[in-house]
């Protein structure tokens, strides 16, 4: 037997293996670090163009959309405009990431005790570790976007 529920399609939560190990805690860190670390380059410029959009709107009658915000940050920054608080952005998401991934592996293996298998937490169990951890992430990690903010939109014009 594979472990999987063949079940799957019909009830939520038999996709899981339940032959599989219980990941360690650091593994599930370093996991959610890439995954946030390849999620910030992506990020970066999005939050960038974000960032300098509230700026904008605050500042200007004029409606800004996305694609004139980059027009003038390639016409007055250049190319390298483009990576402003790129490296911060990057160490925000692979710090909030690894930490959220953990806790919420942690919260899990904490709600399942000794004794449960995975399958038998209920929605509230996930609900409850999801929310409990994007707080903690969030709270570990607001003051670096607020820097991160403040160097995305550093050099206005």
């Amino acid at each position: 037997s594979s472990g999987i529920n063949a079940e799957w399609p019909l009830r939520p939560g038999s996709y899981v293996d339940t032959d599989m190990e219980t990941p360690k805690i650091s593994s599930t860190y370093i996991a959610g670090s890439v995954s946030g670390l390849l999620a910030g380059f992506i990020s970066g410029p999005t939050e960038l163009i974000k960032c300098r959009l509230q700026v904008a709107g605050t500042k200007s009658k004029k409606k800004l959309g996305n694609v004139e915000v980059i027009r003038h940050i390639l016409k007055t920054e250049g190319i390298n405009g483009m990576r402003r608080g790129l490296g911060i952005t990057v160490s925000r998401e692979l710090v909030s990431s690894g930490f959220y991934f953990a806790t919420y592996e942690w919260m899990i293996q904490w709600f399942r005790g000794p004794n449960k298998r995975i399958d038998e937490l209920t929605s509230m169990h996930m609900v409850l570790a999801g929310g409990i951890s994007g707080m903690l992430s969030w709270g570990i990690n607001y003051p670096i976007d607020v820097v991160k903010s403040r160097i995305q939109i550093d050099g206005m014009n």
